[in-house]
């Protein structure tokens, strides 16, 4: 994360969201991690959370990192895929298994050299973990 710049932009307020709290702080870690590797001269990051229509709350990291094609994109979920020479490939598969036992949805956007842009989709009123 070294000369990466973090910029938050939180909608003012946001609903109470029902989550486990640790789970929430590891799926937050294992993005943002990622994300910091895609900057490895340093780069802006940029987390914002906002309502999305009236029952869920969207939490959105957007790096302006070296991107990643296609292909990569739709395996980066699978566990003990990795890109890096070091790691082992499950971050991200964990961070998928989060965002579905909070009954959430996450989705990634990216284009090689511009950057990736990952939201996490999680509803209000969410009852058990």
């Amino acid at each position: 994360m070294e000369g990466v710049r973090v910029v938050r932009n939180i909608e003012r307020g946001l609903p109470l969201v029902a989550l486990d709290s640790d789970l929430i702080k590891q799926m937050a870690i294992n993005i943002i991690l990622n994300a910091g590797a895609a900057m490895e001269g340093g780069g802006i990051l940029t987390v914002s959370a906002r309502m999305s229509g009236e029952d869920n709350v969207e939490i959105i990291f957007e790096d302006n990192g070296v991107g990643m094609d296609a292909e990569v994109a739709r395996q980066i979920f699978e566990p003990f895929f990795t890109t890096r020479q070091r790691g082992t490939g499950l971050g991200l598969s964990i961070t998928k298994q989060i965002i579905e036992r909070h009954s959430g949805e996450i989705r990634v956007e990216s284009e090689p050299g511009k950057g990736t842009v990952v939201t996490v989709t999680l509803p209000v009123n969410h009852e058990e973990f």
